[in-house]
């Protein structure tokens, strides 16, 4: 049985009672003695659990004989007998007062309990409402929002009365004289009311017992035995459910998404099953399965370890209500602005009950609420039907080149389609073989599953998608074949030390614009203007463009690389200073490194584009690079014929290595480790700065034919003044400037064919 509310002809709000087994007509319950309907709108309708009694409130007139002067009034009306009585009276009078939010206890063949909020002064002796009871045996009524300092000192709110024993009722109130530190809160109490005296429970605490759990507690549903009570938590703009069981332990948090979070939003009106194994609750949750924001009505399953949490306002496809919000139980009156009355249940908790105003549930216009009765949390537990899931579709920013597969943004949306016959629970995608989500699924209002996340630059996929239903069942969608390259970082071009003229002013530039995703093209502009035509990169990476240049000075050349996925680089300047002939003259090239700082040497060309002097570079392995100056035409053949420069991979100076033959030349080391190579004969060189002893000594390398030993070079060397002189096989003689025959040593020499 369930009782509900629904407008007549006339357009008002009546109470309704109907079976929901069989499917039969329902009848009217807020009706008189003699057969009247309700003259005003009838709120709050509950229905006892052995389906006999029905309470309501309302202020319509002909249901009592009583002066009711307008007041809101409580009624019982049983089924059996077609009696309607007044709650709310006192000493055979009707309350003063307002009245409303009834609950009821059945107590077998006699008379029920019927406990409620009343405004009633003459009965509760405060000027703030009370919960309070009437035993309908005996027309008792007691106040039951009372402490051992008396009636509570603000508002106290009926909320629920167990059924079986009918020995406790749940009430809200934030008073501060009921003997626990509320902090002027909301808290739910639970008041033993057979005893008769003012022993309080707070069943909002925490393991304590006497410390409230944070924010405002309210909305209690209290199950048939009282052991279990479920209500509303609210802080921070966000409510959630939680159930505290038989007085003890921390309340636990019932509003669960299916990562063990906590349900978005607002989730409210609780109403806990008779035996206390399931909860009913309402939520604009969207991180709950078939959360979407509107309203939707869940039920959470309590007989395991942690609450299951199940989506019960679903079409047959286990898609979520669309075109109107759905709340829990059988009414949607709301008696006090805190909480809904009504049934969520039947006794068995094989059906459970709840009002929608979506058309997509209802079957008829959206917008117009009907109370429907479904099937959730026992058929959920019973459950071994896995989701159906589809293949994944993935939504990602097009590259200009329409390359399959590629994306130059962080941002892609994944969407699959999952379905379960009790509802999916939650959705989760993944890439690849790996076994940790990548992000989970949101319900979108086409019922798909949506995740739009954040990628860093890889190659991602195949891509699927889990899902798992309220029992647990897990379901695996289709894996597809394509991947995903995420590419959002460009790989800025560089430029080699050196250009080749193959004009006197065509100017080729080469460099590497190496990329995680292939080639990339490569321009060239100077001043902001464009310069050449842009190139492509080859297969490792290494590009060559060339530009017709105007006579002059040249010093601003740079490169700018955009790869496969449409990425634009930072623009790389050249360390390349050039000089262009004008009708007279010849071109040359200045060459630098460390960002432009250092200093690397000059190539001198002829006006047809040959090579007058050059210099050639060699990358070592460890990072630094190796000048090597060749001289041409300009040189004599005699004397200095080539020299090298090594540097760091900083760009420092390190070494100079020069090979000399013939003439009066001079060579200057920088300061150690530098080496002087002869290859035939002395000439008259000079060598000035040379250091012969220390972990940075210089080193003279000698042709075997001039010398083949450290000895053969002492036998040669003479003191001269200030210098060593050591004379060769024909006479020619090597000057070693400020430095003592004494102070060499075998290490300062090399011998070389």
């Amino acid at each position: 049985m369930a009782a509900f509310e629904a407008y007549d002809s006339n357009g008002v709000r009546q109470a309704y009672v109907t079976s929901t087994a069989d499917g039969s007509v329902p009848f009217l319950a807020s009706r008189s003695t003699g057969g009247d309907a309700a003259n005003a709108a009838v709120n709050g309708v509950t229905l006892s659990s052995d389906g006999r009694y029905v309470v309501f409130d309302t202020r319509s007139t002909g249901f009592t004989t009583d002066p009711v002067n307008g007041h809101n009034e409580v009624y019982l009306r049983d089924t059996q007998t077609g009696t309607t009585q007044l709650v709310s009276k006192v000493t055979g009078t009707a309350m003063d007062g307002n009245q409303y939010g009834a609950a009821i206890a059945s107590a077998g063949s006699g008379a029920p309990i019927v406990a409620f909020t009343s405004e009633s002064t003459s009965v509760t002796g405060s000027p703030v409402a009370q919960a309070v009871q009437r035993d309908m045996a005996t027309g008792a009524t007691t106040v039951i929002s009372v402490g051992s300092q008396g009636a509570a000192n603000a508002a106290a709110y009926l909320d629920s009365i167990s059924d079986a024993a009918h020995d406790r009722a749940a009430f809200e109130s934030r008073a501060t004289n009921l003997g626990f530190a509320s902090g002027g809160n909301d808290e739910v109490y639970i008041k033993d009311v057979a005893s008769g005296g003012t022993s309080l429970t707070l069943a909002s605490s925490m393991a304590d017992g006497r410390t409230a759990l944070a924010g405002d507690n309210g909305q209690a549903s209290i199950s048939t035995d009282g052991g279990t009570v479920a209500f509303v938590n609210s802080r921070n703009g966000q409510s959630e459910i939680y159930v505290k069981r038989n007085g003890s332990g921390d309340p636990i948090l019932v509003s669960l998404a299916p990562d063990g979070t906590a349900a978005t939003g607002i989730n409210s009106n609780p109403i806990i099953s008779a035996d206390g194994k399931y909860v009913e609750f309402t939520s604009t949750a969207t991180n709950l399965n078939g959360g979407t924001g509107g309203t939707q009505v869940y039920v959470a399953d309590l007989t395991g370890a942690a609450p299951k949490v199940t989506l019960l306002s679903r079409d047959a496809s286990g898609a979520p209500g669309q075109g109107g919000t759905s709340t829990s139980g059988s009414t949607t009156a709301f008696g006090n602005g805190t909480r809904t009355a009504g049934q969520a249940f039947t006794s068995d908790d094989a059906t459970q009950i709840y009002t929608s105003a979506a058309g997509s549930l209802t079957g008829g216009i959206s917008g117009l609420p009907e109370v429907i009765a479904a099937s959730g949390a026992a058929s959920a537990a019973a459950d071994t039907t896995p989701p159906v899931v589809g293949a994944v579709t993935v939504t990602a920013t097009p590259v200009p080149s329409g390359a399959s597969g590629l994306t130059g943004s962080k941002s892609i949306t994944l969407s699959v389609n999952a379905t379960d016959n009790i509802g999916v629970a939650g959705v989760e995608f993944y890439s690849g073989t790996s076994k940790t989500p990548i992000a989970p699924g949101i319900i979108q209002g086409d019922g798909s599953y949506q995740a739009t996340v954040q990628l860093p630059d890889g190659i991602y996929g195949p891509f699927h998608a889990e899902a798992t239903d309220a029992a647990g069942n897990p379901g695996v969608g289709t894996t597809g074949n394509s991947t995903l390259t995420v590419d959002t970082t460009p790989t800025a071009p560089t430029f080699d030390p050196k250009v080749t003229l193959t004009g006197p002013r065509t100017v080729t530039f080469t460099g590497t614009a190496s990329d995680l995703n292939g080639p990339s093209s490569v321009s060239l502009s100077e001043n902001g203007s464009s310069i050449g035509t842009p190139v492509t990169t080859d297969a490792s990476g290494k590009w060559t463009g060339t530009a017709t240049l105007k006579a002059g000075h040249h010093g601003d050349i740079v490169a700018t690389a955009t790869d496969a996925a449409g990425n634009l680089s930072g623009q790389t300047s050249s360390l390349i200073d050039l000089r262009l002939p004008g009708k007279k003259g010849s071109a040359s090239a200045d060459y630098y490194a460390d960002g432009g700082n250092t200093y690397l040497g000059t190539t001198d060309f002829n006006r047809n584009g040959s090579v007058k002097d050059q210099s050639t570079f060699k990358q070592l392995d460890d990072g630094g690079f190796e000048v090597d100056h060749v001289a041409g035409s300009a040189v004599g053949a005699k004397g200095l014929k080539s020299y090298s420069d090594i540097y760091d991979s900083d760009g420092n100076q390190t070494e100079i290595q020069r090979v000399a033959s013939g003439g009066e030349r001079t060579l200057t080391g920088i300061g150690g480790g530098d080496t002087f190579v002869f290859q035939r004969g002395l000439a008259q060189d000079v060598v000035t700065n040379f250091l012969a002893k220390g972990d940075a000594h210089d080193t003279l390398s000698f042709s075997r034919s001039e010398f083949s030993s450290f000895a053969d070079v002492l036998a040669s060397a003479s003191q001269v003044g200030m210098d060593t002189v050591i004379t060769g096989n024909h006479g020619d003689k090597l000057t070693l400037t400020n430095v003592a025959v004494g102070d060499l040593s075998r290490s300062d020499f090399k011998f070389h064919a």
